[in-house]
């Protein structure tokens, strides 16, 4: 007998949606009624689904998991299952739906990896693997069409997630230290070409001036390299807060 409390069990269940009955994941009675059966019992199964207790303890171990309560760490799970069913209702369509969120999408990656438990998921919800593809331009040569693809999925996600499930959380918008790194550095590499650039800006000024007037030069210089001195210190106290 299959014990329904189980971790990384799904259970089995032949209830019908009736008027007045409680919708998988809350979604309304009027979308239930014109989903096929099939999914209806996927998504039923979905909901009553325990994420194996291995794949939580491992993402307590990864930042900033480590620092959330466990409260917090099941919204996001349950952000990442409200994900899965909008794969599921869309799986027999065969269209892409873009995963939009650092953190639910660790959620998905952790999951993978305990490769048993998640085959035995996706094949009770769609009955056949369900590929995680790495969010890369193409994976055969430049693909000239990848951010007009990219720009319809995230926005076709964006749509169905507010057609079953309303407004979209925050948890979605969150960062990873991963991406906050990354957007850091991004950050540091326009202001260094900033910088470098006004320094040759300046530069050539003053070498016109030198020709032209000394006295003003000179004054220019002195004034110019104050601003930068300043400039710099804001700068790097901005990146000191970040």
């Amino acid at each position: 007998m299959i014990d329904p409390y189980e971790k990384g069990v799904i259970t089995r269940t032949q209830s019908v949606c009736c008027r007045g009955s409680p919708k998988p994941l809350n979604i309304s009675e009027e979308i239930i009624s014109s989903l096929p059966i099939r999914t209806v019992e996927s998504l039923s199964k979905l909901e009553k689904y325990q994420i194996p207790a291995g794949v939580i303890e491992r993402l307590k171990q990864k930042k900033p998991f480590e620092e959330m309560t466990d409260d917090k760490i099941k919204e996001i799970v349950g952000e990442f299952k409200k994900f899965i069913a909008i794969l599921v209702i869309n799986h027999e369509k065969g269209t892409k739906v873009e995963m939009v969120g650092k953190l639910v999408d660790e959620v998905w990656h952790t999951f993978i990896l305990f490769t048993n438990e998640y085959r035995k998921f996706c094949d009770t919800m769609v009955g056949e693997y369900i590929h995680h593809e790495p969010n890369v331009k193409t994976q055969y040569g430049i693909d000239p069409l990848f951010p007009y693809k990219k720009k319809k999925s995230t926005e076709f996600f964006y749509e169905e997630y507010e057609k079953y499930f309303g407004h979209l959380p925050e948890i979605w918008k969150l960062k990873t230290p991963d991406e906050s790194i990354e957007n850091e550095n991004k950050f540091k590499t326009i202001m260094r070409c900033f910088m470098i650039s006004i320094a040759i800006l300046i530069t050539t000024i003053l070498i016109w001036q030198y020709f032209t007037n000394i006295f003003f030069a000179q004054i220019e210089a002195l004034l110019s390299g104050l601003i930068l001195v300043i400039a710099s210190c804001l700068i790097y106290k901005k990146l000191k807060r970040k």
